[in-house]
């Protein structure tokens, strides 16, 4: 069995905490802001107009507001290509002004945190000349800008800014998550470069605005007057009922309050086990996610000992209709939770997975947020709420050959007369324990381990994605009525026992 060697086990059960915090209303949805003097007026002959957050929005806000300085929540998208300035500033202009979260601002009144939509993008095209700079530190300053805080009550969540080195150009367009998600910012790219390839084949680039992100805010709202709302709770406390802490031994002891910030481990997986991961999950009658989600509960079950596993899933709740190309944020975690025993068969482990993430999407609706006031999780400063550790997958493809770029899908496309490069920026590290995303796209799959460096080093998430890669080969490999079997050690593996015995010798 692995074990996290030389690890502090920490084990706290003193129950969850940071995470996006609860709502004071904790176990309804807020209702609409009232309506009062100024809700639409004009300042300096600027149209401003008052707009919702959706609980999840609401919850990153207080988050902004408790670590303004913070860059957990930054979302960044960045490319290489050759651009003209002045017209990728009239594109970023144009396209931004498509998207009511791109023209607002945020504030926060005696009747709860909210928009101030503007008539026209916040966001202006910045221009940062680094003469003679190479690809790589092109990429630094993209990083470092992206990192850059967002002053969200005056700026806005969103900025875009052209680095001009020797050879080339990148473009990075970065925005808080509190008005975006990962998809969302692949979108506005895209519509950034339609914009752009309009101007420069001298066509007017279509302008008129996207239906509103407030079609999602109401949505959430209606929600809280309908059955389905108590059925999601009455789901969502069943699956949660007497469910402990699960926490990776850590090399550091815990903070007493956690902090954001982190580190990025990348491992891209053999294009021979991606199709024996598909093969299992077809014999299976479920999907390649299942099968991943399934392995790394089994790497989780290895490392920490325990059977009952709970995690974190982000998934999208982009519902609302006539939402599919406006920018906003359509994130809403749901929790996993399975039992994991050495005994079980690969085909029964797979079926349990498909059966929860389908029960899991089904109730999905329930704003995260909500959840622990739904459950009465008190709050520790140290933790996040009801999981420490989550994993997701975010599948692109030759459809949106824009978002299979910037996913790293592939490494270079021509779209629409520009040749364009992928620029992979670390990211949104901290928010959790250990963040897993795998990004499927056309071109290969990657799997990302987002982690908090105040907690774990390195090398322990090196070896972790090591051993991941060899537990969902090993499932990939089993037959449907047998145990997966842990393999037995590598050269790498071998090498680090027999060190660890010879200096166990020595004392």
């Amino acid at each position: 069995m692995w074990r996290h060697r030389g690890a502090v086990r920490h084990r706290d059960r003193a129950h969850h905490g940071l995470g996006p915090p609860v709502p004071r209303r904790a176990h309804r949805l807020p209702p609409p802001a009232p309506p009062r003097d100024g809700a639409v007026r004009r300042a300096g002959g600027v149209s401003v107009r008052r707009g919702g957050l959706t609980v999840g929005q609401q919850a990153l806000w207080l988050l902004y507001r408790q670590d303004p300085a913070g860059a957990a929540y930054n979302v960044m998208c960045a490319l290489h290509g050759t651009f003209d300035a002045v017209r990728l500033a009239e594109a970023v202009r144009v396209a931004g002004g498509r998207h009511d979260l791109v023209r607002s601002a945020f504030a926060e009144d005696a009747s709860g945190p909210h928009r101030l939509v503007h008539d026209t993008a916040l966001v202006r095209l910045e221009v940062r000349d680094l003469p003679g700079a190479s690809r790589a530190r092109l990429a630094g300053a993209a990083r470092t800008a992206g990192l850059e805080p967002f002053r969200l009550e005056r700026d806005g969540a969103f900025r875009a800014v052209l680095f001009r080195g020797a050879d080339e150009h990148l473009l990075l367009v970065a925005g808080h998550h509190v008005a975006t998600d990962a998809m969302s910012q692949c979108g506005l790219v895209r519509h950034i470069l339609d914009a752009y390839a309009d101007l420069t084949e001298g066509r007017v680039p279509q302008s008129e605005p996207l239906p509103s992100f407030e079609r999602q805010v109401e949505r959430e709202r209606a929600l809280q007057d309908t059955p389905r709302f108590t059925d999601h709770e009455r789901h969502w406390r069943r699956v949660c009922a007497g469910a402990p802490t699960l926490e990776l031994p850590v090399d550091r002891p815990r903070p007493r309050r956690a902090r954001t910030g982190g580190r990025t481990h990348e491992l891209r997986l053999d294009p021979a086990l991606v199709t024996g991961v598909r093969d299992a999950a077809a014999r299976a009658s479920t999907t390649p996610f299942a099968v991943m989600l399934t392995a790394f509960r089994l790497l989780l079950h290895r490392y920490t000992g325990e059977r009952d596993i709970v995690l974190g899933c982000p998934v999208g709740v982009r519902r609302a209709a006539g939402l599919r190309e406006t920018v906003g944020y359509y994130v809403n975690p749901v929790v996993l939770r399975a039992e994991i025993a050495a005994d079980t068969s690969a085909a029964d482990l797979l079926a349990a997975a498909h059966t929860e993430v389908r029960d899991a999407t089904a109730h999905q609706d329930l704003p995260f947020p909500l959840l622990p006031g739904v459950l009465g999780v008190r709050r520790d400063p140290a933790r996040a709420p009801l999981f420490q550790i989550t994993f997701t997958l975010v599948a692109t493809g030759r459809l949106d050959p824009v978002a299979d770029l910037l996913a790293g899908g592939v490494r270079e496309i021509e779209y629409r007369g520009m040749r364009l490069a992928a620029c992979d920026l670390d990211q949104q590290e901290g928010q959790f324990d250990l963040a897993v995303e795998v990004l499927a796209g056309s071109g290969g799959t990657r799997v990302l381990f987002r982690y908090r460096d105040d907690l774990y080093e390195p090398e322990t998430m090196r070896r972790l994605g090591r051993h991941y890669v060899r537990l969902l080969s090993a499932l990939a490999g089993t037959p449907p009525d047998e145990p997966v079997r842990p393999p037995a050690p590598d050269a790498e593996e071998r090498a680090e026992l027999m060190a660890l015995g010879r200096v166990r010798s020595r004392t």
